[in-house]
């Protein structure tokens, strides 16, 4: 039954790809893009940003599949400036952090070390100097090839 189910998944992805594509492509080329997450189990597009949709993202929202549902919710940062941060971190803070990205609600940034102050710090965005909030986790760094 759960390959089944994966089918009828794919299928539903199949037939909402050029739809969702086309959506988040123009989302992604407006100011307030924060990220995107396809939710295939409730056949949800949630799409965050700081501030509404243009008006050709809501004319293609409302010209939807029927089989998805469309959720706009508002981000306090856009992936832009949360990038801009993760460079910034990545270049000052390289020798404490293995990785670094915008979380893709755009609430903050994500980070992993193995630094042990910052895995217990109680306020690592002040620890790392940052504007924006930061959670983190465990990680080695990645294995160089």
């Amino acid at each position: 039954m759960a390959r089944d189910a994966h089918a009828v998944d794919e299928g539903w992805q199949s037939e909402t790809a050029e739809w969702r594509d086309r959506l988040v492509t123009a989302a992604q080329a407006s100011a307030g893009y924060a990220g995107a997450e396809l939710r295939p189990k409730t056949r949800e597009l949630v799409i965050y940003s700081v501030g509404g949709p243009t008006d050709s993202m809501a004319a293609l929202i409302r010209d939807a599949p029927s089989s998805i549902r469309v959720t706009w919710r508002e981000a306090p940062y856009t992936l832009v400036e949360l990038t801009a941060e993760v460079r910034r971190l990545m270049a000052e803070q390289r020798a404490r952090l293995s990785s670094a990205g915008p979380r893709n609600d755009g609430t903050g940034i994500q980070v992993t070390t193995t630094d042990t102050e910052l895995l217990r710090a109680h306020d690592p965005q002040g620890l790392l100097s940052s504007h924006y909030p930061i959670s983190v986790h465990s990680g080695e760094p990645p294995i160089a090839m």
